[in-house]
C-alpha cells in the first residue's frame, strides 16, 4: 500500500466506497430487504425496525459512512487531477458533497444511537433530528453531485466518458429537485430514497468505470 501511487488508490476508492456504501445501505433495516419496506415518514415504525434489528442495524449504519468516505476520497483525487474545462465547478461540488456525507453521518450516529436502546424516551426526538439533517443532507450532496459530474462532463480529459457522464449528470439533477421536494413534503421521502437508491446504484457504476481508467492512468 506504501508503494501505491495517489492515482491508484484514489480510482480503488472510486471502486470500493460505493460498492461498500451501496451494499450496507441496502441491508440497513426498513429498507426492503430486512425490516421490509418502512416509510421514513412514519416515525414510530422506522424506530421499531431499528431497535428490532439493533445488531444488524449498528454495522450497517457504522458501514454506510465509512463507504461514502472512501468514496469521497475518490472524488477528492478525481476532482483535483482536472484541469480545464469544469475543473474548478467539480472541486466545488466536492466541497459540498463533503458537507452531505458529515450530514450523512451524523444522521446514521443518530440512528444508530436509536438502535442500541439506549436512547428511551428521547428516540423520537433522536429521529426527528436525523431525518431533518439527513434530508438537507442530501440536498447538499445533490447539489454537490451536480457539479462534480457536470464539471467531468465539461473536461477534455473525460471526453470519451461524455455520454454516460451526460446520463449521471441528468440522474443527480433529477435526485436534487427529488431531495429539494422531500424537504418540503415529508410524506415523498420514501420515494426520495427510492429515487436516490437507483440513482446512487447508476453513480455506482459510472464511478467503477471512472476508477479503473484513474488507476490506470498513471
Amino acid at each position: 500500500m506504501g508503494s501505491m501511487s495517489l492515482k491508484k488508490l484514489g480510482g480503488l476508492a472510486l471502486i470500493v466506497g460505493p460498492m461498500l456504501a451501496v451494499l450496507s445501505y441496502l441491508i440497513r433495516p426498513g429498507g426492503g430487504i430486512i425490516g421490509g419496506t418502512v416509510d421514513p415518514a412514519d416515525a414510530a415504525a422506522s424506530i421499531g425496525v431499528l431497535l428490532e434489528n439493533g445488531d444488524l442495524a449498528s454495522i450497517s449504519l457504522t458501514l454506510i459512512p465509512i463507504g461514502l468516505v472512501i468514496m469521497l476520497f475518490g472524488f477528492r483525487v478525481l476532482t483535483e487531477s482536472l484541469s480545464g474545462s469544469g475543473a474548478a465547478l467539480s472541486r466545488l461540488g466536492f466541497t459540498f458533497g463533503l458537507f452531505g456525507v458529515v450530514g450523512w453521518m451524523i444522521g446514521s450516529a443518530l440512528a444508530a444511537t436509536i438502535a442500541s436502546g439506549n436512547s428511551g424516551p428521547a428516540a423520537g426526538a433522536l429521529y426527528a433530528a436525523g431525518l431533518g439533517i439527513n434530508t438537507l443532507a442530501s440536498i447538499m450532496a445533490a447539489f454537490g453531485f451536480v457539479a462534480i459530474t457536470y464539471g467531468i462532463y465539461l473536461n477534455e480529459q473525460w471526453a470519451h466518458r461524455k455520454t454516460l457522464t451526460l446520463v449521471i449528470v441528468v440522474v443527480q439533477v433529477v435526485l436534487l429537485f427529488s431531495a429539494l421536494y422531500a424537504g418540503m413534503e415529508i410524506t415523498f421521502q420514501q420515494t426520495a430514497g427510492m429515487l436516490g437508491g437507483g440513482g446512487y446504484f447508476l453513480t455506482v457504476i459510472w464511478g467503477i468505470l471512472i476508477g479503473r481508467e484513474l488507476m490506470a492512468d498513471e
